[in-house]
């Protein structure tokens, strides 16, 4: 089932990540980069991990994508 279509008006992001987090890797978030490219925000950078939570979830992003370096050094920051 296609979750989103030509004809979709509107994407709900729902959960502790979000398109406008640095580490997203996500394929939905291809229509968010294209409506924030022809954005006014686009010089804007995107939210780094700021709290233990995000860096939980940024480690297990980056664990996944196999930056493991990346990952170990977010896990201790959430951890720490």
């Amino acid at each position: 089932k296609k979750t989103i279509t030509d004809d979709t008006k509107l994407i709900h992001y729902v959960g502790v990540t979000k398109p406008w987090n640095d580490w997203t890797n996500y394929p939905c978030q291809k229509y968010f980069n294209e409506a924030y490219q022809a954005s006014c925000w686009n010089d804007v950078a995107f939210i780094p991990a700021t709290n233990e939570k995000q860096y939980q979830v940024k480690s297990r992003h980056l664990k996944r994508n196999g930056n493991i370096a990346s990952s170990f050094y977010y896990f201790m920051l959430y951890y720490s």
